[in-house]
């Protein structure tokens, strides 16, 4: 069996894992955190304590919980690209494909799991080069 095979399940393996997490006890970490922060006085929030856009305060349980959502599924689109990879009939084509398919998944979805559990969106700067990972990774199946 494969390296990408084995990695794809795995990573596969951890998309269920992280989705229950993020469905069932996700939201429950934030209200505690959310509860913990409206408790405190105006003056005591820390800057990442709310999450805000041009000055407008996010819906933070939602717009968390979205994050969240879209890593598990870049997740688990990564895992059965990256299984799906081990068909292509080049050796280096799967090879330059699958490894930017695997660190494009890691970036993208890392960054996001960070973004979404910390609320803060200055841990989401690596999600774009997880993105043109993935592009790159995709490309090499068609061109090489």
């Amino acid at each position: 069996m494969s390296w990408q095979m084995r990695v794809g399940a795995l990573l596969g393996a951890a998309s269920i894992g992280t989705g229950a997490y993020g469905a069932h006890l996700f939201p429950q970490a934030i209200a505690a955190e959310e509860s913990a922060a409206a408790s405190k006085t105006t003056s005591q929030l820390s800057p990442t304590d709310v999450t805000t856009t041009n000055n407008e305060t996010l819906p933070t349980l939602h717009w968390r919980k979205n994050v969240w959502s879209t890593a598990v599924q870049y997740q688990q689109l990564g895992a059965v690209s990256l299984m799906a990879s081990t068909a292509h009939p080049s050796p280096r084509a799967r090879m330059v494909g699958g490894v930017g398919i695997l660190l494009g998944t890691a970036l993208f979805s890392g960054a996001n799991y960070a973004v979404a559990k910390s609320g803060s969106r200055n841990l989401g700067g690596v999600a774009p080069v997880g993105g043109l990972s993935l592009i790159a990774g995709f490309a090499a199946l068609v061109f090489l």
